[in-house]
């Protein structure tokens, strides 16, 4: 695969993913992804989004019934 940034070659190996999201931060390491040998660029397969956005649609959910609870 070609980077989309430098045209370098990518190799598929991990990263890390961070995100601020409605009052919370998260970190997940060891994402695989292609990594570019040259600049660093990480592109995540679109399987791996899937489930990025599934956990994080999860604790959306979660925080919510968590946060109404606490308030009645």
């Amino acid at each position: 695969m070609e980077c989309l940034h430098c045209k370098a070659q990518m190799r598929l190996d991990s990263t890390s993913f961070s995100v601020d999201r409605k009052g919370y931060h998260i970190t997940l390491n060891e994402v695989p992804a292609w990594v570019c040998d040259q600049c660093g660029e990480s592109l995540l397969e679109t399987s791996e989004v899937e489930k990025i956005q599934a956990m994080l649609s999860t604790l959306d959910r979660e925080s919510v019934a968590l946060t109404e609870k606490i308030a009645s």
